[in-house]
C-alpha cells in the first residue's frame, strides 16, 4: 500500500475523531443531545470512501461522517449542517448532521434520504437499477473501469427490517451493481444483536443469494484491500456484493492519543496490537499502517506535527 494512501488515512481518521471529541464536549450546552459519530467505524468507512469516484453513487446512514470526510468533505461543512446553517451543503440547514444529499462535480452522488434507519435500502438500490437498466438499452455505455457502482451504507440491526430484504431480493434478482456496507458493532439503537436478531448480515445474505465478505471493520489495510477488490468486482461483473464489517470494540479519544503518541516518540512499553492494549482500532491502523509500514523516521518527519496540529 502507497505511504500517501496510509497518511491520507490517518489524517481523516483523525479529523473524525477530534470531531466526536469537540462534539462530545459542548453537548451540554444544548437542549437535547442526539448524534452518533463514527466513533470505532473510522476503518471501514475511510477505506471505502477513498475510494469511490465522482461517477459512483452512495447512501451513508446518520453516524458516516468519517465517510463523508473521505470523499471530500471538510470539518467546517459537517458542522454547518450540525449547526443548522444556510450555508449546508447538503440541505441548507433543513436536515439532521449527517443526512447527506449532494451533486458536486468531483465527489460521488447522494440522494436525499429519510431519518427512519433502513429506510435508504431501496431508494439506493433503485438507482443500481437505473444504471443496469440504461447500460443494458445502451443509452449509456461507460468506459472501462468508469462504470459507476451504487454503495448502500447501513448498521447491523436495519436488516431485520422487511425493506431491506425487498432491496436484496431485487439487487440478486437483477444483478444490480451495488455493494451493501453492513457495519456491524452489534447495537442498535437501545438492544442488542441477541435481542434483535438470529444471525448476522452475511448468514442472511446468503439466503438471498448474495456474494458476500465478512471483514474485521477495524484493520484499515485490511479494509482498503477488500473494498478495492469489491469495487473493481462489481465494476467489472456488474453484480451485488454484501461486505459486513465487524468490531465488538469503542475507543476514547484519549485512550487514542496515549497510544498514537506512544508509537510516534518509539515508546513500545504497552505497544498497541499487543494483548494488553485497550485501543483496539487504533491499535491495528498504528500498528500495521504506521510501525511496519511508514516505519518511524518518517511518521515523526511528517505525520507526527500534522496529528498534534489536529489534537490542538
Amino acid at each position: 500500500m502507497k505511504e500517501e494512501t496510509l497518511l491520507q488515512a490517518f489524517n481523516l481518521m483523525s479529523q473524525s475523531i477530534t470531531l466526536t471529541e469537540l462534539y462530545e464536549k459542548n453537548k451540554e450546552i444544548t437542549s437535547k443531545y442526539v448524534h452518533a459519530t463514527s466513533r470505532g467505524h473510522e476503518a471501514i468507512q475511510i477505506a471505502l470512501g477513498m475510494q469511490l469516484k465522482p461517477f459512483d453513487w452512495v447512501s451513508p446512514y446518520y453516524r458516516d461522517d468519517s465517510l463523508l470526510l473521505s470523499i471530500g468533505m471538510t470539518p467546517y461543512e459537517l458542522m454547518l449542517q450540525l449547526l443548522a446553517k444556510y450555508d449546508d451543503p447538503f440541505s441548507a440547514g433543513k436536515t439532521y448532521y449527517s443526512h447527506p444529499s449532494l451533486k458536486d462535480d468531483d465527489k460521488p452522488k447522494i440522494i436525499h434520504q429519510s431519518s427512519a434507519t433502513g429506510m435508504q435500502a431501496i431508494p439506493t438500490t433503485g438507482i443500481a437499477m437505473g444504471i443496469k437498466f440504461k447500460e443494458k438499452t445502451s443509452l449509456e455505455k461507460p468506459k472501462k473501469n468508469f462504470e459507476p457502482v451504487v454503495v448502500c451504507s447501513m448498521g447491523d440491526a436495519s436488516i431485520t427490517e422487511g425493506e431491506v430484504a425487498e432491496a436484496f431480493q431485487m439487487a440478486s434478482l437483477k444483478q444490480l451493481p451495488i455493494l451493501f456496507l453492513v457495519q456491524d458493532n452489534e447495537w442498535d439503537i437501545s438492544a442488542y444483536s441477541d435481542e434483535t436478531r438470529v444471525c448476522n448480515a452475511r448468514g442472511y445474505s446468503k439466503g438471498f443469494g448474495l456474494e458476500s465478505y465478512s471483514i474485521d471493520g477495524t484493520n484499515f489495510i485490511k479494509c482498503f484491500n477488500t473494498v478495492e477488490k469489491i469495487l473493481k468486482k462489481i465494476r467489472k461483473d456488474r453484480k451485488p456484493v454484501l461486505l459486513h464489517a465487524t468490531w465488538t470494540n469503542q475507543f476514547s479519544l484519549p485512550q487514542m492519543r496515549q497510544h498514537i503518541l506512544q508509537v510516534l516518540e518509539g515508546i513500545h512499553g504497552v505497544f498497541p496490537g499487543s494483548e494488553s492494549s485497550s485501543c483496539p482500532v487504533l491499535s491495528h491502523h498504528c500498528r500495521h499502517s504506521l510501525d511496519q509500514q511508514l516505519g518511524l523516521a518518517r511518521v515523526h518527519g511528517v505525520l507526527y506535527p500534522r496529528l498534534v496540529s489536529s489534537f490542538d
